[in-house]
């Protein structure tokens, strides 16, 4: 069984798809670190410093290296989606696709309102929804999504790869923080990749743009059209791709709202 998931509810969707729900108990502190190759490691960006009329060598670097990644990551996006055939998009304007709605083991509630499908949570967990259509190998995915509540205490994420109880890829994103790891049903999780998104990531309430570009044994991930990682493996060379949010708090209320989740096939 996948570690510590507790429970997976299968909705059909009505016409495009369907979603899979399930929840566990997650834990915040750092998963050891799986063998990957990353080109780069990582892009690290220093934040301009308030009341320093001069930028330092290091700050205008930091600038360089966020313009390089933001110039590849738009131009590689922009080629793939040439060839890209999109296979689901989901605005969140009503509950077309049949996304759970309602209360969840006591500490989840999801409603879909006002533009956006809302995630409030109570007590500490994790959910995610799936697009149970196809299975995927070579895709963009895009998610829109904030944090209404609970500051870092908050995440929400793309998973992918997902081959059921076997395991599955995850891109979470922190106000502070970021990572793409492995779920995998007979080892521990391992990180592929982690950072710091604070030079690229959106004001505190406002959407940030996830996206991951998956392309054999390629896996990409940007935070508004900046590339963070770029890595190699192939544990789970294909499987379903979905949304996930995670409450890290058993004391203030988390409420994660997701605004556009859409996905585009590639060639194989």
């Amino acid at each position: 069984m996948m570690p510590r998931l507790m429970v997976i509810l299968l909705i059909s969707l009505l016409t495009t798809g369907c979603s899979n729900h399930a929840t566990d108990q997650p834990s915040i502190t750092a998963l050891p670190t799986f063998e990957a190759t990353l080109t780069p490691t990582m892009i690290m960006m220093t934040p301009t410093i308030v009341g320093t009329p001069t930028p330092t060598a290091r700050e205008l670097m930091a600038t360089t290296q966020a313009e390089e990644a933001r110039i590849e990551a738009t131009t590689l996006a922009a080629q793939r989606q040439e060839v890209a055939q999109q296979v689901f998009r989901d605005d969140f304007v009503d509950n077309r696709n049949a996304w759970f709605t309602g209360v969840f083991n006591e500490v989840e509630t999801n409603t879909i309102e006002d533009g956006f499908f809302k995630i409030a949570w109570t007590a500490s967990g994790a959910s995610y929804e799936l697009y149970e259509v196809r299975e995927l190998n070579n895709f963009i995915a895009e998610l829109d999504c904030r944090i209404h509540e609970g500051d870092r205490k908050g995440s929400c994420s793309l998973v992918f790869g997902h081959q059921g109880e076997l395991g599955f890829y995850k891109y979470e994103l922190f106000e502070d923080y970021y990572r793409l790891f492995i779920i995998q049903s007979n080892a521990e999780p391992g990180i592929l990749a982690e950072g710091d998104p604070s030079s690229v990531i959106s004001a505190p309430g406002e959407l940030n743009q996830l996206r991951i570009i998956r392309e054999g044994t390629r896996i990409q991930i940007e935070l508004n059209n900046v590339m963070l990682a770029r890595v190699n493996d192939n544990t789970y060379p294909g499987g379903k791709v979905g949304v996930s949010t995670n409450s890290y708090s058993d004391v203030d209320k988390v409420e994660v709202w997701l605004d556009r989740f859409a996905i585009w096939s590639l060639p194989e």
